[in-house]
């Protein structure tokens, strides 16, 4: 398994927003287990801690896909505990969307940077190439 899962499913084990979704399967039983967290509020928490910014699952140019997020949190949550490994997923997902689409501004900016550097620099070069034919 790449590197990248072991990072994500270790932060997903140490995690205390994932706590109620990874340790309760295996020690509570179902009928003395709190009501579980949305995917919204569990995404939320994501996006303030400081550990999940680190993990860098949205990069500069896309959001990871699903497979990747799944595989990873396969690693810590058996399938066979099917609601708590879909809520762990979607809440993943949905935070390195949410992240993603944070940076949008700072992607917007950093193109119209670039691009007014290239005009300028065209404008300024283009006399010193024409002096110089």
């Amino acid at each position: 398994m790449p590197d990248r899962h072991q990072h994500i499913a270790n932060f997903v084990q140490r995690s205390p927003i994932f706590r109620p979704v990874v340790v309760w399967p295996q020690t509570v039983p179902p009928f003395r287990r709190l009501p579980y967290p949305t995917a919204r509020q569990m995404a939320d928490e994501l996006l303030a801690d400081s550990e999940f910014e680190a993990l860098r699952l949205a990069s500069w140019m896309r959001s990871p896909n699903g497979e990747l997020i799944a595989e990873a949190v396969s690693l810590v949550i058996p399938s066979a505990f099917q609601p708590e490994y879909e809520l762990a997923v979607e809440a993943l997902q949905l935070a390195a969307e949410m992240q993603y689409e944070e940076g949008r501004p700072k992607r917007l900016a950093g193109v119209l940077a670039l691009t007014g550097a290239s005009i300028l620099g065209v404008s300024v070069l283009a006399p010193a190439v024409r002096q110089a034919t």
